[in-house]
């Protein structure tokens, strides 16, 4: 089976240097780390957060630790949320809905705040 992580991981790094905006990456990335609540480490966890760590964007954590991923009786947080740190700190209500998917996998919200606008400046 083609593991497309690396390839993924290898493209994303180079692109990122490049762009000078707004980042947001969201997905299924079955990669566990204690970065974003999982609770053990795998190598597709330690190589997606050098990734992060490497082109200085940020978690966005599952701050209750809630599963993005059910199947049966077992669960874990391998669904990943990452941006820019400009980003992230626009980033609100993110959350995992307690819904049924028909998918093993649940839905995760969020929304973004605007631009921040410039402060008023009094008119002389």
């Amino acid at each position: 089976m083609f593991d497309a992580l690396p390839w993924f991981l290898q493209n994303l790094e180079a692109s990122i240097p490049s762009c000078n905006c707004e980042i947001i990456v969201c997905g299924d990335f079955n990669a566990h780390h204690p970065a974003w609540g999982s609770r053990i480490i795998t190598p597709k966890g330690d190589a997606l957060l050098d990734l992060i760590q490497a082109t200085g964007l940020v978690v966005v954590r599952n701050a209750d630790g809630v599963s993005t991923f059910q199947r049966g009786e077992n669960s874990s947080i391998i669904d990943v949320t990452f941006s820019s740190a400009r980003t992230a700190s626009r980033i609100v209500d993110w959350s995992v809905l307690d819904v049924i998917t028909l998918s093993d996998h649940n839905y995760i919200q969020f929304s973004i705040d605007p631009a921040p606008k410039p402060p008023n400046t009094p008119n002389t």
